[in-house]
């Protein structure tokens, strides 16, 4: 590929995995995978391990953290997993991960380990250190109505398919630090996905939103 650089490359219990390195940000890198790849390959709506892998990446790292699945109907059974981290440091450039994940390679989904019901209160909620938290909700708001420039604020990252009725606002990414992120459902629902360590709070009491809490060590 164009303007990208292989560093390594590993074959464990026939699992291929290519580490890269490039001064592509993630779209440019997609695109530039997209046409390596050819004709049938797209991305599909990622699953709860692989949002739990993408929180933790971006908990553990010091990167903008972009996770990617992509398929192909001819090749069934195969997809190809592409972790994209673009190093907060300046003119750092950008480090690739791709796996090939083969059917009989696949880990089980993960389930909650528990759920619950969360409204609006005047302290931040914190997610605790070995949690990661998936949160969905719905807008109370009718088409027209007037409503805040928020329904969850994230003082730091969060994780999103943007399958859903998600919609990112306004964000602002300090240099060497995460400021915050902005987010609003539609009538369809919302999902973001929070790592560990992390705060956020809610617009108002209109706001009811759904918690399943997923431990790290789950995922390496």
């Amino acid at each position: 590929m164009q303007d990208v650089n292989l560093e390594r490359k590993e074959k464990i219990d026939g699992q291929e995995t290519f580490h890269l390195k490039t001064a592509l940000n993630s779209k440019e890198f997609s695109i530039t995978l997209s046409k390596f790849l050819g004709a049938g390959w797209g991305k599909r709506k990622l699953n709860r391990e692989e949002m739990i892998l993408a929180a933790n990446k971006g908990r553990t790292s010091n990167a903008e953290v972009n996770l990617a699945v992509y398929e192909k109907a001819k090749v069934p059974g195969v997809d190809i997993r592409v972790i994209h981290l673009k190093d907060k440091e300046e003119n750092a450039g950008s480090s690739v991960e791709i796996v090939v994940i083969r059917e009989a390679d696949e880990a089980p989904v993960p389930k909650a380990d528990r759920t619950f019901d969360i409204t609006y209160r005047d302290e931040h909620y914190n997610v605790p250190e070995d949690e990661i938290w998936k949160l969905t909700w719905k807008s109370p708001y009718q088409a027209g109505e007037i409503s805040p420039a928020y329904d969850v604020r994230v003082l730091g990252r969060c994780f999103t398919t943007r399958e859903r009725g998600t919609q990112i606002g306004a964000h602002n990414f300090k240099s060497g630090g995460y400021g915050m992120v902005n987010i609003n459902a539609t009538n369809t629902g919302a999902e973001i996905w929070i790592p560990s360590g992390t705060e956020f709070y809610l617009a108002n009491d209109r706001i009811k939103v759904n918690i399943e809490v997923y431990k790290n060590d789950r995922t390496q």
